[in-house]
């Protein structure tokens, strides 16, 4: 399963209780799609970099939350789905993280080295 990380932006408003219960309908949709969720961190109330224009007007700094998951590709459809008609919602992104890489393995020829180790033995007694 790839791990993904999904990035969500909200009014800088919101209180508390409703971004914590934007995590727990998120996180509960990742567990009932037979993902696991791997992380959540919020960073609170961050200045963004320029001035962001909403439905509900302008706005210089946002309430962040990151929600890390492995799941299916069709997760974050559905997921896309919920956030898309929350009011608190700004915006949101969706990462794919890389699959870290496994080192790679060098198959070598041992026989020389068993031959060599053989001959060092003495011979056993019968």
């Amino acid at each position: 399963m790839p791990v993904y990380q999904l990035l969500c932006q909200m009014r800088p408003r919101v209180s508390m209780q409703k971004a914590e219960q934007v995590l727990k309908v998120l996180g509960v949709s990742v567990l009932d799609s037979g993902g696991v969720l791997t992380g959540i961190k919020s960073f609170g109330v961050v200045p963004t970099a320029y001035t962001v224009q909403t439905r509900a007007g302008k706005m210089k700094e946002l309430f962040m939350v990151q929600l890390e998951y492995a799941a299916g590709p069709d997760l974050s459809k559905r997921l896309d789905e919920i956030m898309r008609y929350d009011e608190d919602i700004v915006r949101y992104a969706f990462l794919k993280q890389p699959r870290p890489k496994l080192p790679t393995t060098k198959w070598v020829d041992l026989s020389e080295v068993t031959a060599k180790l053989r001959e060092d033995l003495p011979p056993l007694d019968k």
